[in-house]
């Protein structure tokens, strides 16, 4: 069982405050605890040489006091060349930084009074002079600490170091490197570091990995993830200016890295089959939005429009063009060539027109009955055939737009009979949008061919 302990007081809980029993506490990353009074030891680990255990402290801000005549150490370890884990390694050091930890005891011998004691021959402590931060007290507006990071659980959830990798200073593990960076990008009223969160995760997706284990993609990702975001919080704080739709503006050169990233991810991939479709669709469209959120419609259009090069799908398609459609709007807005009234009348548009990020339908509550309803074939040729449960002496209407959103064919359908069809022969190829005038109008997509 792992714990992760936040904002706790453990105090006067007997010989040892909390026992790790071959386990993982995290006590790491603005956790704020305090531990005071705990007998002989606070935390005392438990482990062997095939059962491992981990302590994980850095940055964790928590307070370690005792006034106790037999307080020995705050954390205790004692089996030889057990597997001791700490830092996301195993026979890692156990990293100490920004944790309070005066001697316990203060009138003991010199050798009993020591903070942490850990017999282990594979294991250094880095334990820093005594501190004192605000942090250590932040627990009554715990809400607000940078502990609550989206980026937090996510890193937690991987447990090994998914390698090493050299950010300047030496090597170090890849989970830390990346976990470091991440906590430094703004999320909700709080404001990081973005672009130094950009340069470092950057730097760390430019660098060969050693020593890459199972977990390595996945950290990976988050990384990339996780510089995207840096970068549209620095246009969203403006670190980065806007370039409005200039066709003549210059990238940053946090951009032109992030691009040359995606690039390199594209490549990695090789010849796009099966399985590589969603990726090769993914980090394309990853770049339309790198250059959409940095104001750069020329490059963002350009590469929309050679979609059917990387949009391998249906679904895909929609989302590209969806995206072409507003990249469109917004170029349009920012150069003057329409208003803000025109402007809001084209992202409607957009909405209307093209499946985007929501081509499901929506499910029915189950309190309500949802006609039968269904058509075929797709794409359609000749006639687009619709089903649906029968409404004798009714006439429905209905519409066909064009993805300009132009009304290209109307008329009527007297639904006497569960199956009708709309004759759609004399429409070129294309994608359509059919709207039927029902008691709750219903729209519905398909392809002409």
């Amino acid at each position: 069982m792992n714990v992760k302990s936040l904002c706790s007081v453990y105090e006067s809980n007997g010989e040892n405050g909390v026992l790790v029993d071959y386990a993982h506490l995290y006590l790491d990353n603005y956790a704020g605890n305090q531990f005071l009074d705990n007998g002989t030891i606070h935390i005392r680990v438990n482990t062997d040489e095939q059962l491992s255990a981990g302590l994980y402290l850095k940055d964790g801000y928590n307070s370690f006091y005792s006034t106790s005549p037999t307080c020995r150490n705050y954390i205790y370890s004692g089996t030889p060349d057990a597997t001791f884990e700490s830092e996301y390694t195993a026979g890692g050091d156990l990293n100490c930084n920004n944790n309070e930890m005066p001697l316990c005891n203060q009138g003991s011998p010199y050798g009993n009074s020591i903070p942490v004691y850990i017999q282990n021959n594979t294991v250094g402590v880095h334990i820093p002079n005594n501190l004192t931060d605000p942090h250590l007290v932040a627990c009554n507006n715990f809400a607000q600490s940078p502990l609550e990071h989206p980026y937090s659980q996510l890193m937690m959830s991987i447990s090994t170091s998914g390698g090493s990798v050299n950010t300047g200073g030496g090597y170090g593990p890849l989970h830390s490197a990346v976990s470091d960076a991440l906590q430094n990008l703004s999320y909700g009223e709080y404001e990081g570091e973005d672009l130094h969160a950009v340069n470092d995760l950057q730097n760390i997706l430019n660098t060969s990995i050693s020593n890459a284990d199972v977990n390595t993609p996945q950290i990976l990702d988050l990384a990339y993830k996780g510089m995207i975001q840096g970068l549209n919080n620095a246009y969203q704080y403006r670190l980065l200016e806007h370039n409005a739709g200039n066709p003549e503006g210059e990238l940053p050169e946090e951009m032109t890295v992030a691009i040359g990233i995606a690039d390199g991810l594209i490549s990695d991939l090789g010849s796009i089959d099966s399985l590589e479709m969603y990726p090769h669709f993914r980090y394309q469209l990853d770049k339309t939005h790198l250059y959409r959120l940095g104001g750069y419609y020329t490059q963002a259009l350009g590469l929309l429009d050679v979609s059917d090069s990387w949009a391998h799908t249906y679904a895909q398609q929609e989302r590209a063009s969806y995206w072409s459609c507003v990249c469109t709007a917004e170029n349009d807005y920012y150069t003057g060539v329409i208003g803000a009234e025109a402007f809001s009348e084209a992202i409607q548009t957009c909405n209307l027109t093209h499946a985007g990020y929501n081509y499901k339908r929506q499910s029915q509550g189950s309190d309500e009955q949802a006609p039968v309803f269904d058509y075929y074939p797709q794409p359609a040729g000749y006639a687009l055939t619709l089903f649906m449960e029968p409404s004798p002496g009714r006439n429905v209407s209905y519409h066909i737009y064009n993805v300009s959103g132009q009304l290209v064919q109307e008329g009527k359908l007297a639904w006497s009979s569960r199956e009708q069809e709309v004759l759609v022969h004399s429409l070129t190829p294309g994608l359509y949008i059919l709207s039927l005038d029902l008691d709750e109008p219903r729209r519905l997509r398909f392809m002409k061919n």
